[in-house]
């Protein structure tokens, strides 16, 4: 799950990226080269991404809700 802070003084909110989710990133932009620059990833890997992204959204709904 990506991290996301909320900094009640200055109303500010910090998302920060898991390692393995970038690691996943790292891995989709070298697919992406090595097929010369069509992105085809593996369903795998495109689940893994749609969940983390989903997780995030969630997240950061759920703080934008509780602000103010």
């Amino acid at each position: 799950m990506a991290f996301v802070q909320k900094d009640k003084a200055s109303k500010s909110i910090s998302f920060r990226v898991p390692p393995q989710l970038a690691a996943l990133h790292t891995e989709a932009m070298q697919m992406c080269e090595r097929a010369g620059g069509r992105l085809e990833l593996g369903a795998a890997l495109q689940s893994a991404l749609e969940q983390e992204l989903k997780a995030t959204i969630r997240q950061l709904k759920s703080l934008t809700a509780n602000a103010g």
